[in-house]
């Protein structure tokens, strides 16, 4: 028997993909790919965050330089981040890492890094 109208397109709206669904429907059904998705989304925003923090850091230079490599070290490190954060949806969608693993250890370790620069170019700045 053929399945009617409505049957198929609850079929098919179940069968949506994580990235086409909204976030509060992320969060009602927590499977793998759509907790992964929300590591992703969530991602983004602390990526923002420290991106923001980082990109302070590294513009605390002198203006008379005639070389500027930090220009380059943000280029480098948005690319890294951004590589990280794809990296840590495919593992939170495949259950090698949780969720909230992958959320402290990638963004915590770049909100550490971004208070680190900031605290080395403030305090270069009291020694001059």
């Amino acid at each position: 028997m053929e399945p009617d109208a409505g049957e198929r397109a609850a079929r098919r709206a179940e069968e949506r993909l994580p990235r086409a669904m909204r976030t509060i429907d992320l969060l009602r059904t927590p499977t793998l790919r759509n907790q992964g998705e929300l590591v992703w989304r969530i991602g983004l925003l602390c990526a923002a965050a420290n991106l923001l923090l980082i990109g302070i850091g590294l513009a605390a230079t002198n203006p008379r330089r005639a070389s500027n490599w930090n220009l380059l070290f943000a280029l480098l490190t948005f690319v890294i981040y951004y590589n990280l954060i794809n990296l840590s949806q495919a593992w939170v969608s495949t259950a090698k890492l949780g969720m909230g693993t992958a959320l402290a250890a990638i963004h915590g370790t770049a909100f550490g890094l971004a208070m680190l620069l900031l605290w080395w170019r403030d305090s270069a700045n009291r020694r001059v």
